[in-house]
């Protein structure tokens, strides 16, 4: 691989969000793939250009977005198929040199980001083989913390008679082992600006974790809890929806829709609802201040917005967009309604 080549690839590697990021991470994948392929690079080198096109497909994965002819599930799919080709050039990278820290780290991120949090042992490694990168201690810590958090949210929604049962590690004790690692890399001297900012990430983490112990104790109280149920519209004569049924299925919130049809209403079926926070470090979906659930059908894609959470007793806002992709002309529209239990 020339320098012109390594250096195109560091650059689509640290790309920020733009139009052509996507074309770029592409180029800059095919870059990687003919110097893998053309047998010029053995021993270090070809462990680099792999663990660099890992980067670039695990960047990849991450930016694959919703098509709206597959659906949410053919897209999640997708990012899953491309972030298995990350996982096989890291796992290709340390074979040919297993004191490759960078390959165990970046494996364990791809691990991570598709919410597979027990991966610790790359972490592990990373911390072994260089024992004086902050980077690598907050890499762990952040596995631990986000485990905790799932952690604690699978124990919400387990009744307390099954709790000693359940097999789940103490969300607390995944927690001081985050508060261990953030500690331990402020207590290092950064070599390198990433080592740096990792120091500022685990001051912020030490602070959040501080102010909110609640998170990884006592489940805080459930907003999500207010859309749970059976929603009746309170417009007999509405054009749209009649019913919205919403239930907690083990964490994944489902709507269920009844259109206006008659003799009786026509069922819409059941689909997996999106929550969203009402800031960036509220957990999810316990603290929902509204919810997305998108339906697709031949000739149209419909997103319906709920929210925000209802106050107890009080009645369901929500937001109907209706986008036609039959080319047949009609505008796309939102309809508004309000539903009551």
């Amino acid at each position: 691989m020339t320098n012109q080549q390594v250096g195109l690839i560091e650059k689509f590697i640290n790309l920020g969000d733009s139009s052509n990021t996507r074309d770029a991470i592409k180029t800059a994948i095919d870059a990687c793939t003919r110097a893998i392929s053309s047998s010029a690079l053995t021993g270090h080198e070809l462990a680099v250009t792999l663990v660099n096109r890992g980067v670039l497909y695990d960047r990849q994965a991450r930016d694959v977005g919703v098509d709206f002819e597959k659906g949410l599930d053919e897209s999640h799919k997708e990012s899953m198929r491309i972030g298995a080709l990350a996982v096989a050039d890291y796992d290709e990278a340390i074979r040919i040199n297993p004191n490759d820290a960078a390959a165990y780290y970046d494996r364990g991120g791809a691990y991570a980001a598709r919410s597979d949090h027990d991966r610790l042992a790359d972490f592990d490694q990373t911390i072994r083989l260089t024992p004086s990168s902050a980077l690598f201690y907050v890499g762990r810590a952040q596995q631990y913390e986000r485990r905790a958090l799932l952690e604690s949210r699978s124990l919400k929604i387990t009744p307390p008679s099954l709790r000693p049962n359940t097999g789940l590690p103490d969300p607390k004790v995944d927690r001081e082992h985050a508060k261990s690692d953030y500690e331990a890399a402020l207590a290092l001297s950064p070599k390198t600006d990433q080592d740096k900012a990792a120091q500022g990430t685990a001051r912020f983490e030490l602070e959040y974790m501080e102010t909110h112990k609640s998170d990884y104790e006592e489940p805080a109280s459930s907003a999500i809890a207010q859309f749970l149920g059976d929603w009746k519209n309170v417009d007999p004569n509405t054009p749209a929806l009649m019913r919205i049924l919403i239930t907690d299925a083990g964490g994944a919130i489902l709507v269920h829709a009844w259109g206006s049809c008659s003799p009786s209403p026509c069922d819409q079926g059941t689909v997996k609802a999106m929550p969203y926070a009402p800031n960036v470090s509220a957990p999810l979906p316990e603290n929902a201040q509204y919810l997305q659930a998108d339906h697709w059908t031949s000739f149209s894609v419909v997103t319906l917005v709920l929210g925000p959470a209802p106050a107890p007793g009080g009645n369901l806002s929500t937001h109907m967009l209706t986008r036609f992709t039959d080319n047949s002309g009609r505008s796309d529209h939102v309809i508004t309604e309000l539903f009551k239990k």
